[in-house]
């Protein structure tokens, strides 16, 4: 034990002698790899040399000056993926994630089938690439959530999280042992331990949420003693790690790619139309109706006042980041609510029953067979009114989570849907 205590205090010692505060740990220019280490710690964007750009989705090449391979684990599942720098714009993109690594896990290919290649901008633009086979025919599709118009807003003011990092005894390698980094780590039980590289190893650095681009919890991070990479960081639950870095000139080309937003506007407003067309006709088959009239014309009501509110969110669904503003996310999942599916079969339930009614005082020798669907039609009529409810209450539940509601109302209507009335 004496032995050990007598290593650790040298240990300690030869770390810390006759080094003033800010002390230069890497011995940074007297690498034999130096010209490696002076290309990759570089992030003009972050440091102030360059000012970060907004961009649009499809009308000229990107390009990244970085590219990293990164290592995963989340909840004790490993994956590898690739991700791409522009640390003077200020764009970060990268590739679905691989199981197992392959020898293309970084190649950009944008006529593959399974192409996903996603481009966060530090101005608030966030773009997703993919790609749709319809028979024999590749659509390139690109979401953007309206960030081209309504930005991205950061959940805190700029400069306002700044965190304070205390430096550790531990050090790793990484790039396959060209890069050597110090652990720091914030107070608390629950903060991370981050991996850094830099020129200098103080014992405390300052960080600032504004003054970083990457993803996954790994890139570059100016501070108040000057520009890191996190090389990982390391939290109870989620592990990320950079297992290679370099200089890159990789350029990728959107201009192929349609926006899906405005595709769908389109669709919809297609769909709008024919619909207001289709109930002209079908009130004034209602309103000529031999009967059942005023259980027809509910509907008809219905679909009218749905018709109303569908273009309502069809407007409000292109005013604003559907990433992040309430308003235009329920606005998109109205288009598409599961309690207008409900309240509609409810009334569309409603008028079969009369009809049924109607038939079987027609038609008393098949009265047992309506009576038979009479009574499946009401208790139909009962599942979903209790459907309704449901939703209802759902709604009132995920108030603030607009995506979380829908989800738990589509698994109430699809139980609630489940077997029918011949």
């Amino acid at each position: 034990m004496k032995k050990y205590l007598l290593f650790f205090t040298l240990f300690v010692y030869t770390q810390t002698m006759a080094q003033p505060p800010g002390h230069t740990d890497t011995i940074w220019g007297g690498f034999a790899n130096q010209h490696y280490y002076d290309g990759i710690l570089q992030a003009p964007v972050v440091t102030g040399g360059t000012t970060a750009v907004t961009i649009v989705p499809n009308r000229a090449e990107f390009c990244f000056d970085k590219k990293i391979k990164i290592k995963s684990t989340v909840r004790g599942r490993l994956v590898e993926q690739c991700l791409y720098l522009d640390t003077k714009k200020g764009l970060t993109a990268y590739l679905m994630p691989e199981r197992v690594a392959g020898g293309d896990m970084c190649d950009i290919k944008p006529d593959d089938e399974k192409f996903i290649f996603s481009i966060i901008g530090l101005k608030g633009n966030v773009y997703t690439y993919k790609n749709q086979r319809k028979k024999d025919v590749m659509l390139h599709w690109v979401t953007t959530g309206n960030s081209q118009t309504y930005l991205y807003q950061s959940p805190t003011p700029a400069g306002a999280e700044t965190v304070e990092l205390h430096k550790k005894i531990e050090r790793r390698d990484y790039c396959n042992g060209k890069i050597k980094a110090t652990c720091y780590k914030a107070d608390g039980a629950a903060a991370p331990e981050l991996f850094l590289f830099g020129k200098t190893y103080p014992a405390n650095i300052k960080v600032s949420s504004n003054k970083y681009i990457g993803n996954f919890g790994i890139g570059y991070q100016n501070t108040d003693r000057g520009l890191f990479i996190i090389m990982e960081m390391n939290a109870s639950s989620y592990d990320c790690k950079i297992t290679d870095i370099e200089d890159v000139n990789i350029c990728f080309d959107p201009t192929p790619f349609q926006i899906m937003e405005d595709e769908y506007v389109s669709k919809q407003t297609e769909a709008l139309t024919k619909e207001r067309e289709k109930i002209s006709r079908d009130e004034a088959k209602a309103q000529s109706a031999e009967y059942c009239v005023s259980e027809k014309m509910a509907v008809i009501n219905f679909r009218k006042e749905n018709l109303r509110k569908q273009e309502e969110n069809l407007g409000q669904s292109q005013r604003g980041n559907t990433y992040q503003n309430q308003t235009t996310q329920k606005a998109m999942i109205g288009m598409m609510d599961p309690l207008i599916s409900v309240q509609g079969s409810i009334l569309e339930t409603k008028v079969s029953i009369c009809n049924t009614n109607e038939n079987m005082s027609r038609r008393p020798g098949d009265s047992q067979s309506y009576q038979e669907k009479i009574s499946c039609l009401n208790s139909q009529l009962t599942r979903l009114i209790s459907a309704e409810a449901e939703m209802k209450a759902k709604d009132i539940q995920y108030a603030s989570s607009p995506g979380q509601a829908f989800a738990e109302k589509s698994k109430i209507l699809l139980r609630a849907m489940s077997g029918g009335c011949n």
